[in-house]
């Protein structure tokens, strides 16, 4: 029975944890993002959004080692056999932060060619868009690398960092635009302070 109702309580505490997580950014998105789009302009916002989608896109190179990770931690915790854990995660943080510098290499030296010949940016824009994009580039490697951590910690079941870490990063991202777009910055400062609060994350 206390078996039980400690497996009830932890999940619920999850679950308050998770929407916190989720609904702290939601409402400070809603807030943020029409004055983003006044300081930022219709074209510099949609400019935005796409640096934001390039970065998210590329996540996809994690190859699952995120979820792997997870799983082989949340197995070796439960049976207290932590011995292999620290290597495992050794190796896949070297292995992300390998792909991650290859993609963000790429991703430089292509900015350029994506700006002109496969995104749709006016021509105002195109300069600094491609600096956007070069400092998307420069996130990468920890991006992917988090991803392997955000595992570890949800599979020793510390959601209250995972969601603390996630909810503060991405209201950070909604938030930190409009103190940049007070003081005069434009797109790259923008897309720099969404960068920045990954890396941070």
């Amino acid at each position: 029975m206390n078996t039980t109702l400690h497996t009830g309580r932890r999940v619920a505490t999850s679950i308050a944890y998770n929407a916190v997580g989720q609904g702290l950014p939601l409402l400070v998105g809603l807030l943020a993002f029409p004055q983003i789009v006044r300081g930022l302009g219709t074209e510099g916002f949609g400019a935005f959004q796409l640096a934001w989608v390039v970065l998210g896109t590329l996540t996809l190179l994690d190859l699952g080692l995120p979820r792997a990770v997870g799983r082989f931690a949340a197995g070796m915790l439960a049976t207290e056999r932590t011995g292999p854990l620290p290597g495992m995660l050794g190796a896949a943080l070297r292995l992300q932060l390998m792909l991650g510098v290859a993609a963000g290499v790429a991703l430089t030296l292509a900015a350029p060619r994506l700006v002109t010949s496969v995104f749709a940016v006016p021509a105002a824009l195109e300069s600094e868009m491609v600096w956007a994009i070069r400092l998307v580039a420069m996130a990468l490697p920890a991006v992917l690398a988090s991803g392997v951590l955000s595992g570890v910690l949800q599979a020793a079941q510390r959601f209250d960092l995972v969601s603390l870490i996630h909810g503060s990063m991405t209201a950070a991202s909604y938030a930190l635009p409009l103190l940049v777009l007070a003081v005069g910055g434009g797109l790259v400062e923008v897309v720099a302070t969404f960068v920045a609060t990954r890396l941070a994350a």
